[in-house]
């Protein structure tokens, strides 16, 4: 499964620019660009590198830079369905909800992973 980077043109007009390619994932769920645009961070299902991925922005935000992977301890039918970033008290949290068998919230501080 694939994450696509586009870019607008001066026109408004999109062009496909790079893709993040991950391997033993079955879908990507959620895809959120940090508030400060210098991170990009997907959540993964059903596969066993299902979990959530975190890239940077600042070197070329056309090409995102591997940063961090939040594994799950999965089976097949699990990972993470949803997640997002939140802001709090100079913090970088991920909100995110797990998949059965074993559904869950879960709030990870990954102020530590800011580019």
């Amino acid at each position: 499964n694939a994450v696509k980077i586009w870019k607008l043109d001066a026109g408004g007009a999109p062009a496909l620019v790079d893709s993040i390619i991950t391997k033993n994932i079955g879908t990507v769920s959620d895809v959120e660009v940090s508030a400060d645009s210098r991170e990009l961070m997907f959540s993964a299902e059903n596969g066993t590198r299902a979990g959530i991925y975190f890239y940077s922005l600042v070197a070329d935000p056309a090409h995102p830079t591997f940063i961090s992977y939040f594994a799950m301890n999965t089976n097949s039918s699990a990972g993470i369905h949803t997640a997002s970033f939140y802001e709090a008290n100079g913090h970088r949290y991920v909100l995110a909800a797990r998949d059965p068998p074993g559904p869950s919230a879960l709030i990870l501080d990954v102020t530590a992973l800011n580019p």
